[in-house]
Formats: C-alpha cells, structure tokens, sequence
C-alpha cells in the first residue's frame, strides 16, 4: 500500500517536470520568433536609410580643390548664406552669417553680418558689399568677401533659399520665439498676409522662414538679433522620428536644394554636432549699426564701412583658437611689400587666431617673400599651424632672433609675394 502511493507521487512528480520543460521550450521559441520578428523589421526600415545615406551627394556650383579635410576636432567654420531666388538671373541675398562650431570644447558661435557692407574685392581689387558679391560675382566670390571682412579662415558655404524651407516644412516643428516689437514688412506682407509677427512670444513655421529673415521694419540690429534666435534654433526644430523615417526624402531635398562644399560625412556631423549642443550655450555677435557708417547706396540698399577694430573686439572670442591663445605667443607684423596697409589686413587674422599682436609696422628693408623669424618654433606649435594656415604652409621660417630691434617673440615680415 504504502510502495503504491510512492509510485503514484513520483509519477505525478515526473508529469509535472514535463510540463513545466514543455513551457520551457516554447517560452524559448516564442522569445525567439519574437526577437527575429522585430530584428526583420528593425533590417527592412533601416536598410533604405542606410543605402540612402551612402548613396547622398551635396551639390555644389563651386570648386572645392583647396578644401582641407575637416577632422571633427578642428575648430571649423562654415559661411550660411539665405538666397532669395526671384529667377536663374535676378539672386538677391537676404542673409550672411559666419557657423564655427568648437568640437574640442563642444561650442558653438554665430556672427550675423549685415551684407550691406562694403569690403574690398582682392581679385580686382574694387569694394564691393557682401549682397552684391554673390550677385556681381560669377565665381561665388562672397566667400572670399566674407574672409576678407573678418579676416579669418572659412572653411566652407552653404546656399539655402525659400523652397528648401519650403520643403523641410513637413520635417520641422514650429520654431516659438519671443520678439521684442511687431515684424512686419509691408513689402513682404503684400505677397503673403501670413507674413506678420506680433511683440512677445510668437511662432513661426518653416515655410515662413526666409520672410521672417528678411523683414526688416524693425530696424538692421534687431532684424540680426531675430534672425540669431532662428538660427540657433532651426536644427533642435527639425523632428527626429520623421527625419528617420523620411530619411531618403530628406536627402534628396538637401541634394536639388542646398549649394554647399561639405563633404557628405560633414554634413552628417554637422548635423549630429549642432543637434547636441543646447542653443542657449552659443556665442553670437552682430554687426551692430554703432561700428558702421553708412557711405552711399548699391541699388536699392544703403551700404556701409565698418570699424574693423571694433568687429575683431567683438567677434574674436568665437573666431580665436583657444590651445594658440594658451600659448601667449607676442607678434610683431612688419610690412616688407612696398604696399600700404598690408601689415595692418594681417594683422587682423594673426590676432584673430588667438596670438598676441603686440606691434605693427614697416619692415626697414624690402623683401619679396613673407619670412617668419622666431628661435624657438616648437615651443608655440598651434600659434606656429595657425601662421602657416595664414600664410600658407611653405611660408619661409627662419629659427633665430629677428636682426632688428623687436619687442614681440615671433616677427612676422609680409613681402611682396
């Protein structure tokens, strides 16, 4: 009696054992056609994205041979142009301002530039305002124009106009910003009732962008300091789950609609580098109407002179190089040419690279090539990289003290070459 209901329990034992591994196995089956399920979608939605990325090349009108490969670690600036394209032939540029984005120490800087300023032209030598550059110049000349105004090195361009914010609408939130006073632009208002903004917090669609950007009732400073606030918030608008999903679309948009230099992986890391960074930690500055003065007209637009003082006062904390400011390196630049001015234009760019211009002056004799005196070049290797981004990298280095009387560690002697 007793060895029966022994049998009888180990039989019940073993029946449930043999269920519960029965559970067991199609547990493990079901976890598995569930995870290859979703490993197959997961395949099928991001291949064509991939394939699109690979497959994407920016568009560009002008040549890109003496580009340098951007690192991602280099500081690195990129020229933002708006274009408002009436036809092939009437272009007309609504906005101009300089991106340097830091990846070293995860910055971001703006300058705003009015492009109703005059700057000179070095390929002909003329004066010529940043909006008509584009227009005037067949070569894209703009760019050289907005280096030689802020005396620094642009790396690349791009040109947007209204049809790719038109496009991207469908991509992007509402950018919401707070407006100091009304915008309203009757010029632009006449062809669209939608273009009007009121005082305090208002929204803006991306389709209205480019009318936002070039309303100007309220006055050049505060057109600048509106548009500022849109550009840095333009990316964190664009909406990242239908960015993936319409990654092909997107691409395309950027290939038929924006002219630029940027290699197809810039681009990528651009994006990825801007999207990171909170727009409330950006540097920005404007040319502000108190370092102009008005000198005429071009056309329809007043045009003016800037105090190149004041800009570099006000834009060289985004435009210097942080590790050559470290350096402390002091700089004499000496012109050797026999052509006024030259010592004082480069000066400009040595000191808004982050060195220390401490003398500018005339050289007491003439050379025909740029000779760079100092004993110790190795000690100051940014601000050496940055003189040769400046003068190119075979300018003539000769590593001992400048025979002259000098003041400055480094002497810079600008010849005729």
């Amino acid at each position: 009696m007793f060895g029966r209901k022994i049998f009888s329990l180990r039989n019940r034992v073993k029946r449930k054992k043999t269920t519960k591994s029965g559970m067991k196995i199609t547990s493990s089956y079901v976890f598995s056609g569930i995870f290859l399920t979703m490993l197959i979608i997961f395949i099928a939605l991001v291949t064509p994205v991939v394939d699109a990325m690979l497959r994407f090349e920016p568009n560009t009108n002008f040549g890109n041979q003496d580009a340098q490969k951007w690192d991602y670690s280099q500081k690195f600036k990129v020229l933002l142009v708006g274009l408002d394209r009436k036809s092939e032939e009437h272009v007309f540029v609504d906005a101009v301002a300089l991106l340097v984005v830091d990846p070293e120490y995860d910055q971001v800087g703006i300058i705003n530039i009015n492009p109703d300023i005059m700057v000179n032209d070095l390929i002909d030598g003329s004066q010529i305002s940043l909006r008509r550059g584009l227009i005037d110049n067949k070569n894209g000349n703009i760019v050289g124009l907005a280096e030689e105004l802020l005396a620094t090195k642009i790396d690349r361009y791009i040109y947007v106009d209204e049809v790719f914010f038109d496009k991207m609408s469908k991509y992007t939130k509402t950018i919401h910003l707070n407006n100091s006073g009304d915008v309203e632009d009757l010029d632009i208002y006449i062809n669209d009732s939608s273009a009007k903004w009121q005082k305090d917090r208002h929204s803006i669609q991306s389709k209205q962008i480019m009318d936002y950007v070039r309303s100007d009732n309220d006055g050049e400073d505060k057109q600048l300091e509106r548009q500022l606030e849109l550009y840095k918030r333009y990316v964190q608008s664009i909406d990242v789950p239908k960015l993936i999903l319409g990654t092909t679309e997107v691409l395309r948009i950027i290939e038929d609609e924006v002219n630029t230099n940027l290699a197809r992986n810039e681009i990528y890391y651009l994006y990825y580098f801007l999207r990171r960074v909170p727009p409330t930690s950006y540097s920005y500055a404007i040319t502000k109407s108190d370092i102009l003065s008005e000198v005429g007209r071009a056309g329809v637009y007043n045009v003016y002179r800037v105090n190149e003082a004041q800009l570099d006062y006000n834009t060289n904390s985004i435009l210097e190089n942080k590790q050559t400011v470290f350096e402390q390196t002091t700089i004499e630049v000496l012109n050797a040419s026999g052509q006024s001015g030259r010592a004082k234009r480069y000066s400009r760019w040595v000191g808004n690279v982050g060195l220390e211009v401490i003398h500018v002056g005339n050289a007491p004799f003439a050379s025909d090539d740029t000779v760079i005196y100092a004993p110790s070049p190795s000690e100051y290797p940014n601000s050496f990289t940055n003189l040769k981004e400046i003068f190119g990298q075979d300018v003539k280095i000769i590593e001992e003290e400048y025979d002259y009387r000098h003041i400055g560690r480094v002497v810079v002697v600008i010849g005729k070459q």
